[in-house]
């Protein structure tokens, strides 16, 4: 094969170059011009409109047929084998324009996320500028069947089971019907525009035993191209979507939980088509060209696939769970591993830029992480353990720099958990901040392992804070509120639910907190004014620290809270979550805010009542899931 500085500096070549793409344009200088200079750009050379003219004069006068030139010097122009010239452009033209075809394909798949990303921008804006107009039928009927609704029954929050093990969380009904979407088109992009030719010049039936063999190869390098392509246009979007500062997020004020959906599916869906990649180059890499697997471009590609899959095995939810902070550690790691191996896969096939936007996108979320840190500085905050749950309080200067709903990641920079970043809710002081997490395994396990050896089950750490993350509900426009918080999920809606009774002392706000256990918040119900109905439902007593001192076990009373509950309601057992919010709805004679926090399975029992609206009212009922699912 001739190569493209022998056209752009041999005579002769160069005029046989001219004569045979003026049989493959339209014949003009101008557009034979074009092609010649698009091909030497490369090593600096260009000619004029001059040279194309007096090529194809040489070219007509002295050019002499293919066969005619031997073995030796090139000394005339030559005209190439018509029907094989023809069949080597189509060829070519093939094979190159899947190239380009991948990249439209591509950017296709990026458009159809700028879609729905704008889809989910004016659902969200419109709901906090016009919560009015959502009483419409048609916003009512799309509320309960598509926004509001779990896929199957209930199932949200609450984790899929595969026998005893936790695979997976199912998204909401909008959510799947737009992963099935995005699955669907890049399976039909994957595919589209893939033949076999028999006549073909590149892969020849000549080269191999059968034609058979030869078209699996040839199909097996088209099908590697595309899925390569396409999943390398996928990266950047998946790590954007997965980190904490997600500009994509404050511009379609979208939750946290949304964008983790997103970045989960569309890193498989990226997975699966670099898996096609590899599987398909392999067997297009012919034994003939097996020394390339030493090349150091397929060995970083084949060990960010082999990082890639090891991600993608570990973020099954029943080992995030069980070993959270050695997946957060294997997860960061593994990512870096990712695009370092896939630079050296794509920047010398010319797809460096893509990482490039990786990286950028990658380092902009770590800058904003550590202004985030250094913002706040080092704190010296008190740890107490209260039942099941650690209460860190740390001061403040700036309490309005705390928005209310919002979340803080933890480090303890000290012993074996400096590396690791933990979300902790907080209440916001005028002087200091409370931050609360129920006692798990990792790093709340061992802090409470060494509170419990201490007479006041409490000491003092420094600590650093990333953050704060808020995504608090957009409720301000909705003339009445609903609060519901089972559990450790009180923090986030006590915190909205005074903000919003300070904002509109003259809307009517009710909080609901059901749980096993309240004496570690307590104090912060004391503050609650006199505008919020507050019901405490008090589930049962959980003990689960036997060597707590003998003063504190003295003090439990028989129905398991240490400190009176204040104002007005104290229940013991559960409520009837249909009758609650039923009862709230039909009150409510505009429109009723429900927003929830808690237990997976509570809060998918919520979203169900709200979407089912077994009611008859003319108020429009609108739910706001506050949870965050961290494993």
């Amino acid at each position: 094969m001739m190569s493209r500085n022998a056209t752009c500096f041999d005579p002769m070549i160069f005029v046989s170059v001219v004569g045979c793409l003026q049989s493959i344009t339209d014949g003009s200088p101008t557009s034979i011009l074009n092609a010649v200079n698009k091909i030497c750009s490369r090593y600096d050379t260009e000619f004029s409109e001059d040279a194309i003219t007096n090529a194809l004069q040489l070219y007509d006068t002295f050019a002499i047929d293919f066969t005619e030139v031997g073995h030796g010097p090139i000394m005339l122009p030559f005209r190439v084998n018509t029907t094989y010239r023809d069949l080597s452009y189509k060829s070519y033209k093939y094979f190159l324009g899947n190239y380009n075809n991948s990249i439209y394909y591509g950017s296709a798949l990026l458009g159809f996320w700028l879609g729905v990303l704008m889809l989910y921008a004016s659902v969200n804006w419109g709901r906090r500028l016009f919560p009015l107009r959502r009483q419409r039928r048609f916003v009512k009927a799309m509320q309960r069947y598509i926004f509001a609704s779990a896929t199957f029954r209930h199932k949200n929050y609450d984790a899929v089971l595969l026998g005893r093990f936790e695979v997976g969380l199912m998204p909401k009904r909008i959510e799947s019907l737009i992963i099935a979407a995005f699955v669907i088109i890049t399976a039909v992009l994957t595919g589209i525009k893939i033949y076999w030719d028999p006549d073909n010049t590149i892969y020849p039936v000549s080269r191999y035993p059968s034609e058979a063999h030869a078209k699996t190869v040839f199909i097996s390098r088209i099908v590697a191209d595309r899925s390569g392509i396409i999943g390398v246009f996928l990266m950047p979007l998946l790590i954007v979507l997965g980190g904490r500062n997600n500009v994509l997020q404050w511009l379609t004020g979208s939750s946290f939980a949304t964008m983790i959906v997103w970045h989960k599916w569309i890193s498989r869906v990226c997975v699966i088509e670099i898996l096609i990649h590899m599987v398909c180059f392999t067997i297009a890499l012919d034994t003939r060209r097996a020394s390339e697997y030493s090349e150091l471009y397929l060995v970083g590609g084949t060990f960010a696939f082999v990082a890639m899959f090891i991600i993608l095995f570990q973020t099954l939810l029943f080992l995030r769970r069980r070993w959270y902070e050695a997946f957060f550690l294997f997860h960061v790691v593994l990512s870096v591993l990712t695009v370092v191996g896939s630079w050296l896969h794509l920047a010398p096939l010319g797809y460096g830029p893509f990482m490039y936007a990786a990286v950028a996108v990658w380092g902009f979320d770590r800058c904003v992480r550590f202004v985030r840190m250094a913002l706040i500085g080092v704190k010296s905050a008190d740890f107490t353990l209260i039942e099941d749950t650690i209460v860190i309080k740390a001061p403040i200067s700036n309490p309005q720099y705390y928005p209310p709903g919002g979340h803080l990641f933890l480090t303890v920079p000290n012993g074996i958990h400096i590396l690791q970043s933990h979300p902790f809710c907080y209440v916001v002081h005028s002087d200091h901040i409370t931050l609360f997490s129920k006692v798990k395994e990792g790093l709340t396990s061992s802090i409470a392992k060494n509170l419990v050896k201490l007479p006041s089950m409490s000491c003092t750490m420094p600590v650093l804070f990333d953050g704060p993350y808020a995504e608090p509900a957009s409720i301000n426009r909705y003339d009445n509120a609903l609060f519901l918080a089972s559990g450790n999920g009180i923090p986030g809606m006590w915190s909205e639910a005074l903000t919003y009774a300070q904002k509109h002392r003259d809307r009517k706000v009710k909080l609901v907190w059901i749980s096993r256990t309240t004496d570690w918040f307590a104090d912060e119900l004391t503050m609650i004014p006199s505008n919020i109905e507050l019901s405490v439902y008090h589930t049962g007593v959980q003990m689960v620290h036997e060597s707590a001192c003998e003063s504190d076990k003295k003090s439990v009373d028989e129905k398991g809270s240490l400190k009176p509950i204040p104002k007005r309601s104290t229940i013991q057992g559960r409520p009837d979550l249909q009758d609650l919010i039923k009862s709230e709805a039909v009150n409510a004679q505009t429109n009723l805010a429900v927003v929830v926090c808690g237990h997976p399975v509570m809060v998918d029992e919520v979203r169900a009542i709200v979407a089912r609206g077994d009611w008859d009212s003319p108020a429009f009922v609108d739910l706001f899931v506050q949870l965050q699912v961290w494993a």
